[in-house]
């Protein structure tokens, strides 16, 4: 394919039908945020050429003049994909996926092959190579994904999807033995390169989280899914789904070593975090925030740099661990 004619297909994609009239440098900020980057002298070229092969026009009775598709075009599909769409596809797929049912996935693999060939096609162009430029790294230790069922995964997403019933065999944590049950499927949470089914029990409204890699077999039922009345997937994050929040905010305070609070001043704890100095290496923290498992982990990866002072309860809960800590390393 000739280079310019990815040029001429959004050009052509970018031009109104009549009455509505585009100009030569709006055009050119359409074609620029696709990634071609090209003179309005160049565009001007290029709407004469193409107006011989199709029905557009551009009205000359004043300056900048402005091109239309004709009256006498009912319909146009212009084939191909934008550069903008090609790009936002091949991210959803590379993150997404994980999260999609295989209908969907079957339904969208069309367009997510298209998508890498139009950028395959167009490595020119400077906004194809987004995709190679941007990652998401996860902020704690990398870990591999556990191996998940393919049938399995097929079987929940897809009675989720149509809020049905599910009866699967489940390997608890520790248990040497999968256990059968009949579960409400609510919804999915993927934390990490873990993802869990959000589910209830028949006859309790009480959330609980399956780690989709320790369901060992599923079978959708016909019977209609129960969700318990005002159910709400953010509000049971957190209420401590996962240990990862709970509902109760609390009063934190901590001293910190001033580099290691550093980052702080940018991405503050929350909206109102007061940072106060205490001597030339040492800065008093307080917010208002949730007391999480999260936040004792997070606050035990400075170790030293890092003395919380309140609430008594998360110190408490801190001390224990470092007492662990120093009877294990000190005792051999």
């Amino acid at each position: 394919m000739p280079d310019y004619m990815p040029r001429y297909w959004h050009m052509l994609r970018c031009i109104p039908r009549h009455p509505a009239r585009i100009d030569t440098a709006t055009l050119a900020e359409k074609l620029a945020a696709e990634g071609f980057i090209v003179s309005r002298r160049t565009i001007e070229r290029d709407l004469e050429k193409l107006a011989v092969y199709f029905d557009i026009e551009a009205d000359k009775r004043d300056r900048p003049y402005g091109w239309y598709w004709s009256p006498a075009v009912k319909g146009l599909d212009i084939p191909g994909m934008s550069m903008s769409q090609a790009v936002t596809l091949t991210l959803a797929e590379a993150h997404l996926a994980p999260l999609l049912p295989a209908s969907m996935l079957d339904q969208l693999a069309p367009f997510f092959h298209r998508a890498r060939e139009a950028l395959k096609n167009l490595n020119e162009v400077a906004a194809s190579k987004w995709p190679q430029k941007v990652r998401v790294i996860q902020a704690s230790q990398t870990l591999l994904s556990p191996c998940v069922n393919d049938e399995v995964q097929n079987t929940v997403y897809n009675a989720l999807f149509r809020d049905q019933q599910l009866r699967l065999t489940y390997l608890k944590k520790g248990a040497d033995t999968p256990r059968a049950q009949v579960v409400n499927p609510l919804g999915l949470i993927q934390r990490g390169q873990l993802i869990y089914l959000l589910c209830t029990y028949p006859g309790s409204d009480m959330p609980l989280t399956l780690a989709m890699h320790r369901i060992k077999s599923a079978e959708a039922l016909a019977t209609k899914a129960v969700v318990p009345q005002g159910f709400n997937i953010d509000a049971a994050i957190q209420n401590g789904l996962l240990q990862f929040q709970r509902s109760d905010v609390t009063e934190f305070e901590a001293i910190f070593d001033k580099r290691a609070a550093a980052h702080l001043t940018e991405s503050p704890l929350s909206g109102d975090q007061q940072m106060t100095a205490i001597d030339e290496h040492h800065v008093r923290v307080t917010a208002r925030i949730a007391d999480t498992e999260q936040l004792k982990w997070w606050l035990l990866g400075f170790g030293i740099k890092v003395e919380v002072i309140k609430p008594i309860a998360l110190r408490d809960r801190i001390t224990e661990i470092v007492k662990g800590l120093h009877q294990m390393y000190c005792s051999k």
